[in-house]
């Protein structure tokens, strides 16, 4: 499963930078105290990026607070291991006190 997530994740960025280098044109963008020059492709990713991270970091941290909940939870209930009882085979009786019968 790792390998397959390397993959997709190298296959994406393939696609971006090709997507990238395939889009020449350059245009300026005006934020008031700076005009910046670059290509189409660079304010789409950038654009893509602002909106996505934000939502996938609080995905994450979503994620590994429900994970410590539930390890906490289960740590409360989990039933402690029983030692085996010492007991010799006369000294086990049947539900009404009486002594086992061998077959």
């Amino acid at each position: 499963m790792i390998f397959l997530k390397a993959l997709l994740a190298f296959l994406v960025f393939v696609a971006l930078f090709l997507f990238w280098w395939s889009n020449e044109q350059r245009i300026d963008l005006d934020l008031g105290f700076v005009i910046l020059n670059a290509r189409v492709a660079t304010y789409i990713i950038a654009a893509f990026l602002i909106g996505f991270l934000p939502l996938w970091f609080y995905y994450r941290a979503l994620r590994w607070r429900l994970k410590r909940r539930i390890a906490t939870l289960e740590s409360q209930v989990a039933v402690p291991p029983t030692k085996p009882l010492d007991l010799k085979p006369d000294e086990i009786t049947n539900a009404d006190n009486s002594p086992l019968s061998s077959v």
